[in-house]
């Protein structure tokens, strides 16, 4: 929640020098955001207009590399989609 509110209220789109770290390798961030932009795509009820897909702000997010499986670290340093 703490990142879909900002990405889905187009804060980080808005403000795009905004500087925001998410600790624990980005959480489930990365994990997610091909959904979300899946729901963006598909014109899912509910979401308003967005200035920028959810990849996009997404990319300009900083993670902190502190996890407790490789894997994560992995994933965390893929492009977000």
């Amino acid at each position: 929640m703490a990142t879909a509110e900002p990405v889905f209220g187009d804060v980080l789109a808005r403000r795009p020098s905004l500087r925001v770290v998410l600790v624990h390798c980005g959480g489930l961030v990365p994990a997610v955001v091909a959904r979300w932009q899946h729901g963006v795509d598909t014109g899912r009820p509910g979401l308003e207009p967005l200035t920028e897909s959810p990849r996009q702000p997404v990319r300009r997010l900083y993670v902190g590399c502190l996890a407790h499986d490789p894997a994560v670290v992995d994933l965390s340093a893929l492009p977000f989609g």
